[in-house]
């Protein structure tokens, strides 16, 4: 073994002798700890050295956010009827429009509710139950009053007219004068806006009903009139009269129906009326539709079945029968 190994091996011997001494010292210092309990911790030597606990912390209380907080609902009174009768009632205004050229004067008013017409303050008073609707009924002879002054309602410089109704009342107010001139609105809700009413020039239609050749009035039937401006119809009284108003200025179509004349036929063909160009009162003319049995016969006078058999009244209308195996 040469020199150098020999050094080198007294060193590691040397090393690992001095770790064997700390290990034994390392050992010697914590032998006397009990390892299986754990240690108390020390109590101060003296009564400046011990710093007493005091009371336990409380976790502070949350500030509520104002953004956040609910409100406890609070129960709401009950509705007070209103004191003011104006309350109860509806003013509509509506602005009356001309034709150009034309004047609104001597203009005549008037309600339609259901089958009643009201035009003067007599009748508005007569019928103030239905324009008024439901109203508290301690109310009722103070808004009847001023329903009554406000009817007929004063026609403003600028066309614009007033009336006054109860709330939720439906009704139609026409509009006339001696002119002609005719319009109609229906009102039936309270608005700010002004309603527009557009009067046109209009016709009356006078005419009756008759049954040929007797000329006896027929009561009770329905003519119709129709045009490209919408369609009208009137039912003829007991005299078998009948008006139509308000009819535009255009070419007219009238009949009859027959479903309203059981036992009767229009005579006269559809009619084509032209306003300012007929006589009136219009005769509209039917026939009774009679039922006839005949024979046909050859010469010979035997009968003949499957023979087509045409009528011609006077106003040209044709109708057909079939005759059968008898000929009859």
């Amino acid at each position: 073994m040469s020199a150098k190994q020999r050094q080198l091996l007294t060193a590691m011997a040397m090393l690992f002798a001095i770790i064997a001494v700390a290990l034994v010292v390392f050992l010697a210092g914590g032998g006397d700890a009990d390892t299986s309990t754990t240690r108390p911790p020390e109590r101060p030597d003296t009564a400046t050295d011990f710093v007493h606990p005091g009371p336990t912390p409380t976790r502070p209380e949350a500030t509520p956010n104002l953004d956040q907080t609910v409100a406890t609902p609070i129960a709401e009174s009950p509705a007070v009827a209103s004191s003011d009768p104006m309350d109860h009632l509806c003013r509509h205004e509506i602005r009356i429009i001309v034709p150009p050229g034309k004047a609104l004067a001597d203009a005549l008013f008037s309600l339609q509710i259901a089958n009643n017409t009201v035009t003067s303050r007599e009748e508005a008073r007569l019928h103030a139950g239905a324009l008024l609707g439901t109203v508290p009924a301690e109310m009722r002879a103070d808004l009847t009053e001023q329903l009554v002054a406000a009817w007929p309602p004063e026609l403003a410089p600028d066309g614009r007219v007033s009336v006054l109704l109860g709330q939720n009342v439906k009704v139609r107010l026409n509009v006339q004068n001696d002119e002609g001139l005719r319009g109609s609105a229906l009102l039936f809700r309270c608005s700010q806006d002004v309603l527009n009413l557009e009067l046109a020039e209009t016709w009356t239609l006078e005419g009756f009903v008759e049954v040929t050749p007797d000329e006896s009035p027929l009561p009770g039937v329905r003519v119709l009139l129709s045009s490209e401006s919408g369609s009208f119809e009137a039912t003829t009284d007991h005299q078998g009269r009948f008006t139509v108003d308000a009819l535009p200025l255009k070419q007219l179509f009238l009949m009859i129906d027959e479903s309203t004349m059981p036992g009767y036929v229009q005579q006269t063909a559809p009619l084509f009326i032209f306003p300012n160009q007929i006589v009136q009162p219009l005769a509209v003319r039917v026939a009774r539709a009679d039922e006839v049995t005949f024979h046909v016969v050859n010469e010979i006078a035997e009968p003949i079945s499957g023979a087509q058999v045409t009528v011609l009244p006077v106003e040209g209308d044709r109708s057909a029968a079939l005759i059968d195996a008898t000929g009859v």
